[in-house]
């Protein structure tokens, strides 16, 4: 699947999710865009704001290039804060895996068995943000 990153950078931008980097280059309609198999992996790049399904056929906006970022810089995660308190965000939909998978990018070892799920969450997203590679 071709996922947008809406972020527009010079030569586009990497990220990386469990050791896979995607490049999101630009296209030529501006979009930067990068090709994303992985489900997990899907469902973590459209859980974020800045993230869409690539849609060729979409009008195009004028480029915004972004601002220069500072290190230790928020992180793109959502934090839960945006919206109605009551609504379930992605990471609490999210399957047992993803969690997983994304405690273990961000700390590099799996969750101890015995945490709860409610726990793995508040942790991912209270984990220290990592610069793109």
């Amino acid at each position: 699947m071709l996922i947008e990153h809406t972020t527009k950078r010079p030569n586009g931008s990497i990220h990386s999710i469990g050791g896979v980097k995607y490049h999101f280059e630009p296209t030529a309609d501006g979009a930067h865009v990068a090709e994303v198999e992985t489900p997990a992996h899907i469902q973590r790049f459209l859980s974020i704001p800045s993230f869409t399904v690539y849609d060729p056929n979409a009008p195009v906006e004028p480029v915004v290039q972004a601002a220069p970022v500072a290190p230790a810089a928020t992180t793109d995660a959502p934090t839960g804060d945006e919206g109605d308190e009551d609504a379930p965000t992605p990471l609490e939909d999210a399957p047992d895996e993803v969690l997983d998978q994304l405690y273990e990018d961000a700390y590099g070892k799996k969750p101890h068995h015995k945490v709860k799920r409610d726990k793995i969450i508040d942790m991912i997203r209270k984990a220290p943000a990592k610069e793109a590679e």
